[in-house]
């Protein structure tokens, strides 16, 4: 079935202007017709707003960025439009050898050769520059806002977000691998000079941790705090967050490329003895892929767990999870890039051949343009906007924006280079991944008022480009509406006995209620009708039956475990904060019991009210019904598995 034919919208919005004119001008109402708050929208819309002659100026805004303007009719925006073209160009006079990073207002943050960190406006506008040495590093941003990048002179900056100097910290020689950041705000980075940092965010050293030769990989920050990061020494290596050794693991060749983590904890990273490695976290290679060049790109992962990495054969491989190849893409140069998945599936990378390129998740290509000069021996990856902006920098100097029809990041754990918006390589954090749009529209009239009016519509995650224009959608995708009939036979089979009144079941969408990340959480009901659930914002959400929000209550991550309701109305789950949580119907903490690690795994409960629950650590726990530990078991793997109790009491669950 081809999307024309859906109850998708790709999508028109109609924006109506009433004015009312007597002696004064009353005022105006904005009216917008399509799509209606909470549609499910694929990618693309217009924006019509009718010619009257009071209106002055009208904006466009999406989540809160201003993408386009008019001062004069006809007031008509489509967006985005230009798909693959540049939008703007900044030029330096030596190389750009830095991924950028994107802030939560739009801004996009670069280093260059010459020495300066750069802060843009979405729109091309500078907003500053900050002298460091030259800088090879991709920066970070932290939660509140600062900015964090290493230089070739071996020191490591922060920067607040208006561009001052928060302070510096010096190491013995270049810093080149861009730094991550935990959940406590402490940053990790490595140097030349073998060692890997731990400082605090108030720039103080925690520890550090001699490697056997020069750090050029970034490390990465797994669920349970393990720090990853590989080595010229040709091992990957796995510490505590205190510092201390976990394990390493022995690949064939160097490691330049940075690790990505998978949604059950595995390890990916590339090799220069052409392979691509997957790792356990316990150190064992459950696969490696090899490719017909060295691998220096970082992986990034899909939504589906398709593995992507570039090569310098020339090719961007798709992987499965089993380590068999999906497809290749052929390219005439190195890739030594990184690649970036979007929302709707397309996977952005660049080529030494001098192209960037748009791939969809069938391996068919969309477009490519060409950057406008060199960029050889170049491995810098793009990043993505909100509304679409593709950012890439190239050795030849240039910085450019060009449009995709991607908003923002594919929902996966680690959809790009350092795994989201803001750089900070920490699994769990979720910036730049969106799973709506608000679409606002701001009216001045000529006597200098202002009306605006916006509606939140929902991305479709399952639509994934291919190689035409006319897209079609996947079969689980679509909207369908099963009629009972009137027949005993029917209703018997539904579970509806005879005289009873016949309750019409149709697939048509009831209601649907915004998280501010992706949900892994499967709801609990309690008798009242209250929906409770968890999201990857970090919050437990109780929801009426109706779809209004009646509370949420916050953690210090995110939420993947699903939550159990107890005989009293108590609502139960894990958090990746390490805590298992207790909270009463109204929203308030009864209380908290902390475990070793991240709780994926949801709760059971048993007939005296103890809960069970597992945590990667690998242990189970009995928790009694007023928070005190019962006891505990450990396992020699990690528990996701959620526990299930027989009639006996015995309790059942899997470990990794």
């Amino acid at each position: 079935m081809k999307v024309r034919n859906m109850k998708f919208y790709s999508f028109v919005i109609v924006i109506i202007i009433y004015s009312f004119f007597s002696v004064m001008i009353l005022g105006q109402e904005i009216k917008i017709t399509l799509p209606s708050a909470s549609d499910v929208v694929l990618h693309g819309f217009q924006v019509v707003v009718s010619e009257e002659q009071n209106v002055r100026l009208v904006e466009l805004y999406i989540n809160g960025v201003k993408v386009q303007e008019k001062n004069q009719p006809p007031y008509e925006f489509r967006f985005p439009s230009n798909v693959g073209q540049i939008i703007w160009t900044f030029k330096e006079k030596k190389a750009i050898t830095s991924s950028p990073a994107v802030g939560q207002d739009g801004t996009v943050y670069f280093g260059s050769s010459s020495g300066f960190l750069y802060a843009f406006r979405f729109d091309g506008f500078s907003l500053w520059k900050y002298e460091t040495g030259p800088i090879s590093s991709s920066p970070a941003i932290g939660k509140d806002g600062t900015v964090y990048v290493g230089s070739e002179n071996g020191t490591f900056y922060a920067i607040t977000p208006d561009g001052k100097l928060k302070w510096k910290f010096k190491t013995r020689d270049s810093i080149v691998a861009a730094p991550a950041i935990d959940t406590n705000g402490n940053i990790y980075i490595g140097s030349v000079d073998k060692y890997l940092y731990a400082i605090s965010s108030e720039g103080t050293l925690k520890w550090k941790f001699y490697l056997g030769d020069a750090i050029y990989s970034s490390p990465a920050i797994g669920p349970d705090d393990t720090i990853y990061l590989g080595s010229r020494d040709y091992h990957l290596y796995a510490l505590d967050a205190n510092g201390k050794l976990k394990w390493k693991f022995k690949a064939g060749s160097q490691i330049y490329s940075s690790p990505a983590i998978g949604i059950d904890g595995t390890i990916y990273f590339g090799s220069h003895d052409k392979h691509l490695y997957a790792i356990s976290p316990d150190a064992n290679l459950k696969w490696k892929f090899k490719t017909d060049g060295q691998v220096y790109s970082s992986p990034v992962i899909g939504p589906d767990g398709t593995v992507y990495v570039g090569s310098r054969d020339g090719n961007l491989y798709a992987i499965n999870p089993d380590g068999s190849l999906k497809w290749k893409f052929k390219t005439d140069g190195e890739i030594n890039s990184s690649p970036l998945v979007g929302k709707d599936g397309t996977v952005y990378f660049l080529s030494e051949d001098g192209n960037i390129y748009a791939v969809g998740g069938n391996g068919q290509l969309q477009w490519k343009i060409r950057t406008g000069g060199s960029c050889k021996w170049t491995s810098l990856s793009p990043a993505l906007s909100s509304t679409g902006l593709l950012y890439i920098g190239c050795n030849d100097g240039t910085f450019q924006a060009i449009q995709t029809s991607s908003f923002g990041l594919a929902d996966s754990p680690w959809p790009k280079f350092r795994g989201n918006a803001f750089n900070t390589s920490c699994f769990g954090d979720k910036y730049g991944i969106v799973s709506s749009l608000e679409l606002k529209v701001k009216v001045y009239n000529r006597s200098g008022t202002r009306e605006e009016k916006s509606v939140t519509v929902f991305l479709d995650s399952k639509q994934q480009l291919g190689p035409s224009k006319e897209q079609t959608v996947p079969k689980e995708g679509l909207r369908e509406t099963l009629q009972l009939t009137e027949s005993t036979e029917t209703s018997t089979q539904l579970g509806i006995q005879e005289g009873q009144k016949k309750v019409p079941i149709e697939g048509t969408l009831k209601w649907m209620f915004k998280t501010d990340s992706g949900v892994y959480s499967s709801p609990a009901i309690n008798s009242d009708g209250t929906v409770y659930i968890g999201s990857y914002d970090g919050y437990l959400y109780a929801i009426s039956s109706d779809g209004k929000l009646k509370w949420r209550f916050e953690v210090n991550w995110g939420i993947s475990s699903s939550p159990a309701i107890g005989k009293d109305g108590t609502i139960y789950f894990g958090g990746w904060d390490k805590y298992l949580y207790a909270i009463k119907q109204d929203g308030t903490l009864k209380w908290k019991f902390k475990v070793s690690n991240a709780i994926h795994a949801s709760p059971a409960i048993g007939t005296d009210g103890s809960i069970y629950v597992g945590d990667v650590s690998g242990y189970l726990y009995a928790v009694g019904e007023n928070g005190n530990l019962k006891w505990k078991f450990r396992t020699n793997g990690y528990v996701v598995s959620s526990p299930s109790i027989s009639f006996d009491g015995t309790i059942y669950f899997g470990s990794a």
